[in-house]
């Protein structure tokens, strides 16, 4: 074989080895793609109402809510009110390290959710009982909801709650009634076709969400959260608080 002939041989091997690698690299990011996991969240979306379906997602996308171990959500389920509590403190962005001690004596130090029952503890968005627990595993109700809705805006409900207007006013706890009203009037919650507010009945997580989602896209929003936050760097407290609640 003469040197020419030689040369051509190297430089066939060289392409196509240049082509093998270039086909290996161009292959890899799919094979990649192939295997990255899809976010753990939203494996039971299609149970939530058509309605509910856009603010679950927001909520997951900005870290709002979380799905459990197996990425469900639960639309439909109950939300607890240590649950509550979580998504309430990361809509308000507020700092979950200021302490590790509990002031209640159902929730332990290690408990999870500690950190946001604390940060809304220290702003006056949360209070226990008379015993000094908070019961963070029972269902929210409707009622409840209403009072954390209203404690954010810092709305006065002075005098509020004596004529509330719906059919099942007298179900709805005399502590409640002032932000049931409130919350109607700032158009955060609703009762349903009859009038009715059902306000012991419990708050589902779609419910909630939907509900948050929809108030932080309010105009006045901002303006709640960057007085709540002045408030917590101050160790103050909202001027509405009730801790009856």
């Amino acid at each position: 074989m003469d040197k020419q002939q030689k040369l051509k041989k190297i430089s066939k091997i060289v392409l196509h080895s240049t082509v093998l690698t270039n086909l290996i690299a161009g292959s890899a990011p799919a094979a990649f793609a192939e295997t990255t996991p899809a976010l753990p969240v939203q494996s039971d979306l299609d149970q939530a109402s058509q309605d509910a379906k856009a603010a679950l997602l927001k909520a997951i996308q900005k870290g709002l809510l979380e799905g459990d171990s197996e990425g469900r959500i639960q639309p439909t389920g109950q939300m607890t009110r240590l649950q509550a509590v979580a998504l309430i403190a990361r809509t308000l962005g507020l700092k979950t390290d200021v302490t590790t001690t509990s002031n209640y004596r159902d929730v332990s130090t290690d408990s999870w959710g500690l950190p946001y029952l604390e940060a809304l503890t220290r702003v006056g968005i949360i209070e226990g009982d008379d015993n000094g627990t908070f019961r963070p595993n029972d269902p929210l109700s409707k009622e409840e909801l209403a009072v954390l809705l209203v404690r954010i805006t810092q709305t006065n409900v002075t005098g509020k709650g004596k004529s509330l207007a719906i059919k099942d006013a007298n179900a709805v706890s005399d502590w409640a009634k002032p932000y049931v009203q409130a919350a109607l009037e700032l158009g955060l919650l609703s009762t349903d076709a009859s009038g009715a507010f059902a306000p012991k009945s419990n708050a589902t997580r779609e419910h909630v969400a939907v509900t948050v989602t929809q108030m932080t896209e309010k105009p006045e929003f901002n303006g709640y959260k960057d007085k709540i936050t002045v408030l917590f760097d101050k160790g103050n407290r909202i001027s509405n608080s009730d801790p009856a609640a």
